[in-house]
């Protein structure tokens, strides 16, 4: 990257950065709220979550993305294009990370909407067995005694098996309304190709998140505490234990 298009990112101008601002309070406000709804840490129990709930986190996704939108248009008058575009999915052959428990319930009910859940819920479980092997190889190479390895070389190893996303079918994701914010907040400026793993450009690809802000992570950290779910990495983990483990294959109920 460029200075000036990190100078960009890190400092843009502050009507810029007061526009960003305001999107980021606003999805502050909404998820504090949502902190504060009753009947979040009895839902393992009967399964079912206020259906305002499900309303107000679809309003901070689309805040996230509007924000987005925003800054990428800042970008492209200062002369940097994202390229991605609609069929580009080769980001989506990384195993997201750090997606909490908000988003990881909001995916589940997006994953049922769809349709063929079963389908969906065995592409994870393929998934996670290649990330296990992965694991497994990194251990026996290290050593009984080498500590746990690091969870960057894991990603890496994962992202060279050119494994593609269990929601995506055909390049397209199934799951895209209600995918985290790991998903939504990639971008890049390279040529679509350098993205893929496997291609010989792919160390030189311009890539970067646009973040929602600390104030909406230690907001969203705060509605995340109240589900009572045990933090596991990556997704395809997170995804089977609340399957399995929780949900016991149904779908969420909605209370109004």
């Amino acid at each position: 990257m460029d200075d000036r298009f990190l100078d960009q990112l890190r400092s843009p101008p502050p009507a810029v950065t007061a526009i960003l601002v305001g999107y980021q309070r606003k999805m502050e406000r909404l998820l504090l709220e949502m902190a504060r709804l009753p009947g979040l840490s009895s839902w393992q129990g009967s399964r079912s979550l206020p259906l305002v709930l499900l309303r107000s986190f679809a309003k901070v996704l689309r805040l996230q993305d509007e924000s987005s939108r925003f800054f990428l248009g800042h970008l492209r008058r200062c002369g940097y294009n994202a390229s991605c575009k609609v069929g580009c999915a080769h980001c989506c052959l990384k195993m997201p990370c750090g997606v909490g428990a908000m988003e990881l319930v909001f995916l589940y009910h997006g994953i049922w909407c769809q349709g063929d859940f079963a389908k969906t819920a065995r592409r994870f479980l393929e998934r996670d067995q290649c990330w296990s092997r992965i694991c497994s190889r990194r251990r026996f190479a290290a050593g009984a005694a080498a500590p746990v390895p690091d969870l960057l070389g894991l990603l890496n190893d994962y992202e060279g098996l050119l494994q593609p996303c269990p929601l995506l079918d055909d390049g397209l994701c199934r799951g895209y309304r209600y995918r985290p914010f790991a998903c939504r907040m990639h971008f890049s400026l390279s040529p679509p190709h350098w993205c893929r793993p496997d291609h010989f450009q792919h160390h030189y690809a311009v890539c970067f998140s646009l973040e929602p802000g600390e104030r909406v992570y230690a907001a969203l950290d705060k509605l995340d505490r109240r589900f009572g779910l045990e933090r596991r990495e990556p997704l395809t983990e997170a995804m089977l234990d609340l399957t399995v483990n929780v949900m016991s294959f149904q779908p969420l109920r909605w209370s109004r």
